[in-house]
């Protein structure tokens, strides 16, 4: 029984101590990582100003973002995404997009795409294994930042340019309740295909707000200028993510944020109590081992007997 006093604070520590080291070598790392079950769609809206063929005219629109990953196409480094965009003219009763054919004609544009990216870095991902079979070739951050998120610009993929564009960081803001990073990137004025087979120049301005514990983007605004190189506006549209869709994001992110931040103090708590068992343990441990009250002395055979202190028996007589 005695034994078992130091005995389970010392397996109790061994305990603690497993576990601090499976969340901090083997969990966190692997919880890190983009989840293979995405499935969520970012809502925005604005206005636009777009070229007829005669004249410039201006209308209400919004748009709609829709991203899924592929768990089928993706591995434990690799997550295969599938995007939808579509952008509309907010005109009469109408959905998230309309068909090409639309007889308002209130398609502005829309698209589809299939890309790979680290699940750690959140980086485009060129490997031959995965850019094939739809799949386009990318580079830098395509739809959310990386883990832990530092105060620095990052290269984020445009589609119009087909090549990467810093996004600098601009301060630290608060959205609904939860602490973000806010990085802008900005275009002038660049040579591309503004629209089909016609070459022109192309502008944006987009800011990105982030949570930086999880890297997830919680709010978007931009903005996007089309000309042809002549100086005629095609397109000058400004839409921002509307408050409903901030909201969502916002709360998603919190709770990654939540489950992240317990991972990390976890480790710390685990190793706490492993200490304090093993300081338990060793007190136990030399308690027992601690000997006698030297108080406590009883006189043996070769030690003198004080004469005085001999028992007598019944008669009188010395034992």
């Amino acid at each position: 029984m005695k034994r078992t006093l130091y005995v389970l604070p010392a397996l109790l520590g061994a305990f603690f101590l497993t576990v601090g080291l499976l969340v901090q070598l083997w969990a966190t790392p692997h919880l890190k990582r983009t989840p293979l079950d995405i499935d969520s769609t970012t809502l925005l809206a604005g206005s636009a100003k777009l070229f007829d063929g005669a004249s410039v005219k201006t209308f209400p629109v919004k748009a709609t973002s829709i991203t899924k990953t592929d768990a089928d196409r993706s591995t434990d480094d690799v997550v295969v995404f599938h995007d939808g965009f579509c952008l509309v003219k907010n005109v009469g009763t109408i959905g998230q997009c309309v068909s090409a054919k639309d007889p308002q004609g209130r398609l502005v544009s829309a698209g589809q795409s299939i890309y790979a990216a680290d699940r750690v870095s959140a980086k485009g991902v060129n490997d031959p294994a995965f850019v094939r079979n739809g799949l386009t070739a990318r580079t830098g951050l395509l739809n959310k930042w990386p883990f832990d998120a530092k105060k620095k610009a990052y290269p984020v993929w445009d589609d119009q340019l087909g090549t990467t564009t810093p996004a600098k960081y601009t301060g630290t803001e608060d959205v609904r309740g939860l602490k973000t990073y806010r990085y802008t990137l900005s275009v002038k004025d660049v040579k591309s295909e503004v629209l089909e087979k016609t070459p022109g120049l192309y502008s944006t301005q987009k800011t990105y707000w982030v949570d930086p514990v999880s890297g997830s983007i919680v709010k978007v605004d931009q903005s996007e200028t089309r000309t042809t190189l002549d100086g005629q506006l095609l397109a000058d549209i400004k839409i921002q993510q509307t408050p409903d869709s901030v909201a969502t994001a916002v709360g998603d992110a919190k709770a990654d944020k939540r489950n992240l931040t317990m991972l990390r103090f976890l480790p710390v708590i685990a190793y706490i109590g492993a200490g304090a068992m093993a300081v338990m343990a060793l007190g136990l441990w030399l308690r027992r081992r601690t000997p006698a009250d030297p108080g406590a002395h009883v006189a043996t055979s070769t030690e003198s007997v004080d004469p005085t202190l001999v028992a007598l028996d019944r008669s009188g007589h010395p034992v």
